[in-house]
């Protein structure tokens, strides 16, 4: 009977402390941002915004909207970490044409509720006018890619859903219809037009198996080139899902006019690495496989982004057709659809970037008979002209080891009803 009484008394001490324990390290704990004045964040467009703190124990951040917002409009990066990683970036993943501030909470916490908040706002900016179209104009060298692209928007919509590559009897015009999980591209010339299925989800492509491509001479109508070409699209897991990889897969079945003995493969994978929202690197790894003899031979091309910093001022991106990789990466391009150009106009995979970078360095490791016979690019230097806050031009200039090329982009608008009525208004010069 006095067992129970003794058992009793030596456990209360001992909860006791445990208390007093879990007291003292909760009185210890905190999350402190450095600069007192960053309780309330204003962001400037899409521009990342970076918040330091200090914290205690692991952290973690979340995101909290008003009531009604379903938009879902902005990003922290990362959610989570730890004493030795105190920092945040907040972007906001478009831009504010609501014509009213766009508010969210960013709350950071320890686990315990110990932790701080900071009131996010993005002032809304007028909306841009539309892309009307691109001239993209190559000087010192050739590439491969559209030189004239016009483009067609949803009614009432800043979503484009056809673009045309030229002019006249020859402009080819391509378009998207979406059906859950699949879509159809369809390429139209005058009267004549062809289709072929895409597979979709969430409105985000995730590419096509099996389509046969064949290139003719221009002016005989000879088929010189022909091959069958699979496309496939990665996105990672996060709520963005952003992408991560592009897979692309050619059999070539004729070259130059000549039908091969055996069909060559050829595996190009266009891996994407962030930092935030913004891409950072790239990888383009190309795989040629031959089967008599049986060999494989890979070549490596890394691409590194720098971005302009806040002081020296952003390049936002606020053109509304999704052209960024058409002049960041030039030498990537190609016929939209063979390449990689028309599944990112029509916003096909996932959000533009935002910002538009400064330079890249590209390191090269080329070792195929295909690859040594190319010129490899070390740099391109981007420079971008400005009328107001509209992209008016941008020039890419690319560096070789003994040569350099300059691709030059202009931008034209569809003018606003505004305009059409000051150009009505406007006194006959000859009256």
């Amino acid at each position: 009977m006095q067992i129970k009484p003794i058992l009793l008394n030596a456990l209360l001490p001992l909860c006791l402390l445990t208390a007093l324990a879990a007291s003292c390290a909760h009185d210890d704990a905190y999350v402190d941002i450095e600069d007192p004045d960053m309780h309330a964040v204003t962001l400037a467009g899409t521009n990342p915004f970076t918040l330091r703190f200090r914290a205690s124990a692991e952290w973690y951040a979340r995101i909290f909207y008003e009531q009604g917002d379903t938009t879902r409009w902005l990003n922290v990066t990362p959610l989570s970490g730890s004493p030795q990683g105190t920092s945040i970036t907040i972007t906001a993943k478009s831009a504010n044409y609501t014509g009213v501030d766009r508010r969210a909470r960013v709350e950071i916490k320890l686990p315990g509720n110990i932790g701080t908040t900071v009131q996010v706002t993005q002032p809304p900016v007028p909306r841009p006018r539309r892309l009307a179209g691109i001239r993209r104009i190559v000087t010192g060298g050739t590439l491969d890619g559209p030189s004239e692209i016009s483009f067609g928007y949803e009614e009432n919509e800043d979503v484009v859903n056809s673009f045309t590559v030229g002019s006249g009897e020859g402009a080819v015009t391509y378009s998207i219809k979406k059906s859950g999980t699949t879509g159809t591209v369809t390429m139209r010339i005058g009267e004549d037009e062809s289709s072929f299925p895409v597979k979709m989800l969430d409105g985000r492509a995730y590419g096509y198996e099996n389509l046969e491509w064949s290139f003719a001479d221009a002016n005989t109508g000879i088929i010189l080139d022909r091959s069958t070409v699979t496309i496939s699209f990665s996105y990672d897991t996060s709520e963005d899902k952003l992408l991560k990889q592009v897979s692309r897969q050619e059999t070539i079945q004729m070259r130059n006019g000549q039908t091969l003995d055996t069909a060559q493969v050829v595996r190009q994978t266009f891996d994407y690495f962030y930092d935030n929202l913004s891409i950072d690197s790239i990888s383009l790894v190309t795989v040629y496989y031959t089967s008599n003899p049986a060999v494989n031979v890979q070549d490596t091309v890394q691409y590194k982004l720098r971005y302009p910093t806040r002081e020296e001022g952003y390049q936002d991106n606020n053109l509304t057709a999704d052209v960024w990789h058409l002049f960041v990466l030039p030498e990537a391009q190609g016929t939209p659809f063979y390449s990689l150009t028309g599944f990112r106009i029509l916003g096909l995979t996932g959000y533009p970037q935002s910002n538009f970078p400064e330079s890249v360095t590209i390191n090269s490791q080329i070792h195929s008979p295909q690859g040594k016979q190319a010129a490899w690019a070390s740099r391109y230097l981007y420079t971008y002209q400005r009328n107001g806050e509209e992209l008016s031009s941008a020039a890419t200039d690319i560096t070789y080891p003994t040569s350099s090329t300059r691709v030059s982009m202009t931008f034209a608008y569809e003018t606003t009803e505004d305009e059409d009525e000051n150009k009505e208004e406007e006194p006959d010069e000859e009256a």
